[in-house]
């Protein structure tokens, strides 16, 4: 983390944040012309199977329902009546 930037790494996936797209164009350009071959998958709209959302009123919202499902599926639970809590985070 940077004061322009923010870089989140998982093995080979990565997300970059920063208060523009210029700031990660750039940074994207540095590291292909160091020899890097990267894919840029677009909008910061998942990753590893979390959801993000940034919503009119500047909160944000992180849902991994694909993941819950997957849970459910496993244990035998996918018939099982479920009650949504949200959580909010200070």
């Amino acid at each position: 983390m940077k004061e322009d930037i923010i870089i989140i790494f998982y093995a080979d996936d990565a997300g970059i944040m920063a208060k523009n797209k210029g700031i990660v164009d750039a940074f994207l350009d540095r590291l292909i012309a160091q020899g890097f071959d990267l894919t840029r998958e677009g909008s910061f709209s998942a990753f590893l199977g979390i959801q993000y959302e940034e919503r009119a009123d500047g909160t944000i919202s992180l849902t991994q329902k694909g993941l819950i499902t997957k849970i459910f599926e496993a244990t035998q639970m996918a018939d099982c009546n479920p009650i949504w809590i949200q959580m909010v985070c200070l």
